[in-house]
């Protein structure tokens, strides 16, 4: 519960400072456009983690028609985080002028990869307790 007061107190006084630096012209790089994108694209992936988290979650539970638990919401935040931040990612290379096939490939195959470690480093975990249960 702190964790998350902290969290959303950051995300606050990140979006009030960037509020009152475009309003008194006190932008540090000069420019109002960048922090204005910088801000956006914060608010954008603050709002695509609980609407992917949703749609993880929710789907999955229409699909297996069952009430699904705490752990299935975690892997749903997960995945729906690591999907705000590739939309967020995408969206700012597309921003700057610097999204091209090679980079939206590269930046796919990176967000892929941290779910496999993620699922493989779940895996481990199964197999090891498994391997200790069978010991005793």
């Amino acid at each position: 519960m702190i964790r998350q007061f902290f969290f959303s107190l950051f995300f606050f006084l990140l979006g009030v400072s960037g509020f009152l630096f475009t309003l008194t012209s006190l932008d540090p790089l000069g420019s109002q456009q960048f922090l204005a994108v910088c801000i956006l694209l914060v608010t954008f992936f603050m709002a695509m983690v609980p609407f992917w988290t949703g749609v993880f979650f929710f789907g999955k539970e229409i699909f297996i028609k069952q009430s699904l638990g705490p752990k299935a919401f975690r892997v749903a935040l997960r995945r729906g985080a690591l999907m705000a931040l590739f939309l967020s990612l995408l969206a700012a290379f597309q921003f700057f002028r610097m999204l091209g096939i090679i980079e939206g490939v590269l930046l796919l195959f990176l967000f892929v990869s941290v779910e496999l470690v993620c699922l493989s480093s779940r895996k481990d975990k199964m197999a090891s307790q498994k391997v200790q249960e069978s010991k005793s």
